[in-house]
């Protein structure tokens, strides 16, 4: 699983940083959190296909995460897309781009499924696939946002086909049966367990994303035990009266968060304009979180 950062800029871009939008790779699927103006073209120079993104989960309605929206939208409609495109957001945002669409701001010849987001005061569930879940909550911000968490399915461990075939289970569907948890009949019609032949499961992984929002107790419950979480870390905590006056985190709360929530690892993003040197935000992170690393702009993550 991979997470490419497309931009770490708060409010406006500035060279080398451009606005707010994440890609999560999982297997052939692309999801998208957020997407500011430039979303697009950092896609492209990064070669990720448009027709792979599945989900686009906007936190809030801003300028600077969700303007790139339609022109994405149109990039995608050039790349041959036929299937779903599921948009994730908060109330509002199916106008926005239904005034878009209406005055030929983009055109989409696929189909696309908006789902608008009420207040949530505890993590829920709002996108599931067949391999993983999406969940959101809402954060403390100046308008209504999100913060969402991707949770990869358990998975099954490997099956060990030679010693499936030693107790008599026939290779195809029953194998299959194996693999999703089913006890089988062999041929002698003895009953074969999934744990008689599969190794043990491989852990799960999950990535959170939370920006745009003061430090808040609800961002804690959405990235409990997280693997990864990236972060807002807008200002210094010597600003924190301007961070909360304008619906924001300094990077000590950011790490203060993961250190409650329990993450693995802190990646930071959504800096202010100010800072052209991020070592002093980093600093202020470690002090409290050490697993902490500034995000950066076209950088690749792995969760193994």
């Amino acid at each position: 699983m991979e997470i490419t950062i497309l931009g770490t800029s708060s409010a406006i871009p500035i060279p080398g940083r451009n606005l707010s939008g994440t890609v999560l790779k999982y297997e052939n699927e692309h999801i998208l959190f957020d997407c500011g103006e430039g979303t697009q073209f950092s896609i492209r120079k990064l070669q990720l296909h448009p027709s792979k993104i599945k989900t686009i989960c906007i936190t809030h309605l801003h300028g600077d995460h969700a303007f790139g929206l339609p022109g994405l939208i149109s990039g995608i409609n050039y790349s041959n897309k036929s299937d779903y495109l599921t948009i994730i957001g908060p109330q509002g945002i199916k106008e926005l781009l239904d005034v878009s669409q209406k005055h030929q701001q983009f055109f989409a010849d696929f189909p696309i499924e908006i789902r608008e987001l009420e207040f949530m005061e505890s993590p829920g569930v709002v996108y599931e696939s067949a391999y993983y879940s999406i969940s959101a909550v809402s954060l403390n911000h100046r308008i209504p946002a999100f913060g969402y968490r991707f949770d990869e399915h358990t998975r099954s461990g490997k099956l060990d086909v030679d010693l499936a075939e030693k107790l008599g289970v026939q290779k195809g569907p029953l194998f299959r049966e194996l693999k999703e948890g089913r006890s089988v009949l062999s041929e002698s019609g003895k009953l074969i367990s999934p744990s008689d032949v599969l190794a043990e499961p491989k852990p799960s992984k999950s990535f959170c994303y939370i920006t745009d929002t003061r430090y808040c107790s609800r961002s804690i419950a959405l990235a409990k035990g997280c693997d990864l979480m990236m972060h807002e870390a807008t200002y210094l905590h010597e600003l924190k009266a301007k961070a909360d006056e304008t619906g924001h985190s300094t990077a000590l709360e950011a790490a203060m968060i993961a250190k409650e929530a329990g993450v693995k690892k802190l990646v930071l993003f959504h800096y202010s304009a100010r800072y052209p040197n991020l070592n002093p935000l980093y600093r202020e992170a470690i002090s409290v979180f050490p697993a902490t690393q500034m995000g950066n702009d076209l950088e690749t993550l792995r969760i193994e």
